[in-house]
């Protein structure tokens, strides 16, 4: 791989925070509002949204450790 520019560094950096940090808070978040949302008696459990949930994370979380592991190396060459 050959140098990369300050701009493909920056999207390095932003992909690694998105898909490892960003992911996980925003499943916490729904997680949150999901357990408020149980206690309403008229609640019905969907399993899409929770499915569709955790297929983000392990996507997100896989695709922030591609961009951390690319964003490494290319700081160890500098």
């Amino acid at each position: 791989m050959a140098f990369l520019g300050h701009a493909n560094l920056l999207m390095l950096g932003l992909g690694y925070v998105l898909g490892a940090v960003i992911t996980p808070v925003l499943a916490v978040f729904y997680r949150v509002i999901f357990e408020n949302r149980r206690k309403d008696p008229w609640f019905v459990r969907s399993t899409r949204p929770g499915r569709v949930m955790t297929l983000g994370v392990l996507f997100g979380v896989a695709a922030g450790m591609v961009n951390a592991w690319l964003l490494a190396t290319e700081f160890a060459k500098r």
